[in-house]
C-alpha cells in the first residue's frame, strides 16, 4: 500500500490505492483496497498469443517502465525508509545463504561454491533505487489493445536495493528456460522479441549508463536467489507444509539453477558484454 501510493505520484504505472485497514478485527488481518485494472496479463515470455510485430514493442515498454522505476527519487516520494540504502548485494547473499542452509536436504555443491564466490565478487560501485524484486512480464497489467503497461503489480518483494539486481532478474528468461512461462534461450530473430544485448542497451540508454561492467555477478546472484527459493519450497513440500502440487519438483529446479549459476560464475557459459 505504501509503495504504490507513493509511486502513483510518479511516472511508474501502478493501480490506485484506495484504503488501508490495519485493524485485524475487521476481517481477521490487515488489508488494503486498490483499483481493479482491466487489461491483459502475459504468462508466457515468448508471447505466443501476440503478433511478432507487437512483441518487440511489449518488451520495449517493459524495459521503459523498469528504467523509470529506477529513476524515481524515492526520498522525495517519502520512501526513504522503504529499505536500507547501500549494501544490497551483501544482504542478499547473506539472506539466501542462510535460507539455503536452513532448507538444505541433498548436497548441492554448486550452492556451496556460489556462497563463497559471491562475497568475493561484489562490485565496488554501489547504487540504491527502488527495486521491485520480482519484475517480470507476468507482473504487469497491459492495455487490451496497445503495448502499454497500465499497472505494475505484486510488490511483496519490493524494497530499496541495487537496480542491476532488478534488471538481472528481469533478464533471466534469456538464460534459463521455464517450462511454465516459456523459453527465450533459442528464439530466432524473426520472433520479434529482442535479444538480451538489445534489451540491455535500451535500458542503458534510458538510465544514462555507458554499459554494465559486472553483469555476470548480478545474473549469478539472481540465479543463486532463485535456487535458494526453490530449495525452500522443496523442503516445505517434503515436510508437507505447502499445498503446491509442483513443490516436490523444486529440488531438481534448485539443482539446475545452482549449476547454471556456477557455470556462469566460472565462465563456462557465454556472456554478452554491454
Amino acid at each position: 500500500f505504501k509503495v504504490i501510493s507513493a509511486l502513483a505520484r510518479s511516472d511508474v504505472p501502478v493501480a490506485r490505492a484506495y484504503a488501508l485497514c490495519e485493524d485485524e478485527a475487521v476481517i481477521g488481518q490487515a488489508f488494503y483496497i486498490m483499483e481493479h485494472v482491466e487489461g491483459r496479463v502475459f504468462r508466457n515470455y515468448a508471447l505466443p498469443e501476440t503478433p511478432a510485430a507487437e512483441r518487440a514493442r511489449i518488451y520495449d515498454a517493459m524495459n521503459a517502465v523498469l528504467a523509470r522505476l529506477h529513476r524515481v527519487d524515492y526520498a522525495r516520494l517519502g520512501l526513504a525508509d522503504y529499505g536500507k540504502a547501500g549494501g544490497y548485494a551483501e544482504r542478499q547473499i547473506s539472506r539466501w545463504s542462510r535460507q539455503y542452509q536452513a532448507s538444505k536436504t541433498d548436497e548441492l555443491p554448486a550452492m556451496e561454491h556460489l556462497a563463497r564466490w559471491l562475497p568475493r565478487h561484489i562490485p565496488a560501485a554501489d547504487e540504491t533505487t527502488i527495486v521491485h524484486g520480482d519484475f517480470r512480464l507476468e507482473n504487469m497489467i497491459w492495455h487490451r489493445h496497445e503495448p502499454r503497461v497500465l499497472a505494475v503489480v505484486d510488490w511483496e518483494l519490493g524494497t530499496l536495493g541495487h537496480p542491476l539486481a532488478d534488471l538481472a532478474y528481469n533478464c533471466l528468461p534469456w538464460h534459463v528456460p521455464d517450462p511454465r512461462r516459456g523459453d527465450l534461450t533459442a528464439l530466432g530473430a524473426d520472433q520479434g522479441i529482442p535479444g538480451e544485448a538489445d534489451y540491455l542497451a535500451a535500458y542503458c540508454r534510458r538510465s544514462g549508463r555507458d554499459g554494465i561492467a559486472d553483469w555476470r555477478f548480478w545474473l549469478v546472484l539472481s540465479l543463486f536467489r532463485l535456487a535458494a527459493i526453490s530449495q525452500g519450497v522443496y523442503k516445505r513440500g517434503l515436510d508437507g507444509n505447502v499445498s503446491s502440487p509442483g513443490a516436490l519438483d523444486r529440488g531438481a529446479k534448485a539443482r539446475d539453477l545452482a549449476e547454471r549459476a556456477w557455470a556462469l560464475a566460472e565462465g563456462a557459459l557465454s556472456l554478452i558484454h554491454i
